[in-house]
This record gives C-alpha cells, sequence and structure tokens, in this order.
C-alpha cells in the first residue's frame, strides 16, 4: 500500500511510456509543451478533474484518488480484502 502511494505515479508513468512506445504514436517533445505533474492533486475520485479508479477500494480512508492526492500521509489506495491483486488508474479528462 505504501508503495502504491510512493511509486504510483511513476508506474502510471512507465506505463504510459511503454504503451506510447508499442503503439506506434511519436512522443515528440512532451517536456517542451509539459512540466511538473500532470495529474492535479486529487480530492475525490472525480475531483478536480479527471477520474481516478481502481479494481477495488479497502475502505473511505482508502480510495482510488488517495495514490493521486499529493499527501504524504498514512493513507493510501489498498485494495479491498487485502487481495493483493489490484489495478489502479487516472483517465485524464482530455487527450
Amino acid at each position: 500500500m505504501i508503495f502504491v502511494k510512493k511509486y504510483g505515479k511513476q508506474l502510471l508513468s512507465f506505463g504510459l511510456i511503454i504503451f506510447i512506445l508499442f503503439s506506434g504514436q511519436n512522443v515528440g517533445f512532451a517536456e517542451d509543451e509539459y512540466s511538473g505533474d500532470l495529474i492535479p492533486a486529487m480530492t475525490s475520485n472525480d475531483s478536480p478533474s479527471g477520474l481516478a479508479s481502481a479494481s477495488s477500494e479497502w475502505s473511505a480512508n482508502h480510495k482510488a484518488y488517495r495514490a493521486f492526492d499529493d499527501k504524504d500521509d498514512t493513507y493510501g489506495w489498498g485494495t479491498a480484502g487485502g487481495t493483493i491483486k489490484g489495478w489502479l488508474q487516472y483517465e485524464f479528462p482530455e487527450p
């Protein structure tokens, strides 16, 4: 759970890079257009923008958006029922 909280954005970024590399799309010079974090500090699964979702959520304090809330606290995303496998995603509001 702490691993996902601490490295969730890096894992998401790595997955996106792999997807782009194998999808045949040209990455171009994204670093010239964007800087910093493209995912806003989430306050709920659909606020302030985009949509955070997961295969399951452990509790109200461990919802999907907690992996993207930019807080360094004891909460984060966790799967329900103590399962080890699961997925976590952030859907951007526009391409």
